[in-house]
């Protein structure tokens, strides 16, 4: 989160051009790129990282908001897309979940929100990850 917050600096968000992959290269895998949409299921990835899209259950293959189904992470990561756009600052979660192989997780998330004109979040970067959570 310091992260956003250094990008930030004076402007009220970072822009998706302050998000270089090279520089991000250590954590890029577990990132994606959600290019928002009115309304906000109808919002697409346009950018899903290796490993977050193999903990989904998906090859990397671009979706929209609604298609990432809450059995997954990347549909995890983003449930609280519409607090983030409320509030206007990251947000970062965490939880557990049963996923689509009906195997529980417990997860970490962030979510950034991007501005291109400072005003309007066009886009939210996030990144997330996740482990089986060990039997009792």
């Amino acid at each position: 989160m310091a992260w956003w917050w250094k990008r930030r600096a004076e402007r009220g968000f970072p822009t998706l051009e302050d998000f270089n992959p090279v520089e991000l290269s250590d954590v890029w895998r577990y990132c994606f790129t959600l290019m928002l949409k009115n309304p906000l299921p109808q919002s697409s990835f346009v950018y899903v990282g290796k490993a977050i899209a193999e903990a989904s259950g998906g090859s990397g293959e671009l979706v929209t908001l609604e298609q990432a189904g809450e059995d997954t992470l990347l549909g995890r990561a983003t449930s609280d897309a519409e607090r983030v756009l409320e509030g206007r600052i990251p947000l970062i979660g965490n939880g557990e979940f049963v996923d689509f192989r009906g195997q529980t997780v417990l997860f970490r998330s962030i979510l950034l929100p991007v501005s291109h004109n400072q005003e309007k979040i066009d886009y939210l970067i996030g990144a997330a990850r996740s482990k089986a959570k060990p039997s009792d």
